[in-house]
């Protein structure tokens, strides 16, 4: 935290967001849009900020539900963050907390194996080690999830 346990920046937001209360998996601060009015960001708004919270998915890590979440916050969660963000931020910002937009993404490999045998373990393997690698919460970067690297911020 650069200022202690005080939100000064979009950064300090986003880490209190996922440090304070629990169940939150990844937190991203838009500077300047209001994502509850506006999703696509196509109108600057000074003076707001939101909030993209991605609460922690249910069950195993590696289990076919929890490799398949698409996690949204519950209104109690929005609640939580709402309360121990305004405890720690500066309030002339308007702050708009809202859950992610997930993008669906299609895989297709083509996997060969050296005995025919093993073809339906490989292939159980090879789905969920894409699908580990896509989950928007638990993805790449030490579990930080799979990020956009470019263009606008993606919901």
């Amino acid at each position: 935290m650069r200022q202690g346990y005080r939100a000064v920046t979009v950064q300090d937001l986003a880490d209190l967001a996922i440090i304070a209360p629990p169940g939150v998996a990844r937190a991203r601060c838009v500077p300047l849009y209001d994502l509850a009015r506006d999703p696509n960001a196509r109108l600057q708004r000074p003076g707001v900020v939101s909030l993209i919270i991605a609460p922690v998915a249910a069950g195993s890590p590696l289990s076919p539900t929890h490799l398949a979440a698409r996690p949204i916050p519950s209104m109690e969660l929005i609640g939580r963050v709402r309360s121990s963000l305004d405890a720690h931020r500066l309030t002339e910002a308007d702050l708009v907390l809202v859950g992610p937009d997930y993008v669906a993404i299609k895989v297709t490999a083509e996997i060969a194996v050296s005995d025919v045998a093993t073809a339906s373990q490989v292939e159980l393997h090879v789905a969920r080690a894409i699908s580990s690698y896509l989950n928007p919460t638990t993805g790449p970067a030490g579990g930080a999830g799979v990020r956009n690297a470019t263009g606008p911020p993606v919901r």
